[in-house]
């Protein structure tokens, strides 16, 4: 039995009121705080916040994975879920005059497996949780040989 998916648009959606529901949390308990509180702890609430709505964005749990009750791989998942992160983006080269359209490398757990046609190779049931790294978040957590100037898909494995 196929289930209803939600509009496309859902997923942008869903992230503002992630965020405003976030937001009036924040701002209650700001004014349950008392003066005495250090300006750290407001800064680092926002943080979280930030935190919570970019994950929601670019984070696929296994809730979200077990949802799939016909998809067999990672790019069935990808595809319905999250399809914004199969685009190819423009970049420029280092030593380029001209921009060119580059996707996104897919990492399984810290290996480059390739492009995002190898997320079919990768069984669904076997992915714990799937993110979208900018390049800078790439680059971060991958290291400088990261071949992540469009983005990187990262499949972080262990059967669920």
């Amino acid at each position: 039995m196929r289930r209803h998916q939600p509009a496309h648009g859902t997923h942008s959606f869903t992230s503002l009121s992630v965020m405003l529901a976030c937001a009036c949390a924040l701002r209650t308990s700001s004014r349950a705080a008392t003066a005495g509180d250090a300006p750290d702890k407001t800064a680092m609430r926002l943080e979280n916040v930030a935190t919570l709505v970019e994950s929601s964005v670019n984070f696929l749990g296994s809730a979200q994975l077990d949802s799939l009750v016909d998809g067999t791989s990672v790019a069935d998942a990808v595809a319905r879920l999250r399809p914004e992160w199969l685009a190819p983006r423009q970049v420029i080269p280092r030593g380029a005059s001209r921009p060119e359209w580059v996707s996104p490398a897919v990492y399984v757990d810290r290996t480059y497996a390739g492009g995002p046609e190898e997320l079919r190779t990768i069984p669904l049931r076997w992915a714990r949780e799937i993110r979208f790294l900018t390049p800078a978040a790439g680059l971060a957590q991958l290291g400088g040989l990261c071949r992540c100037s469009a983005g990187v898909i990262r499949v972080l494995g262990g059967f669920r």
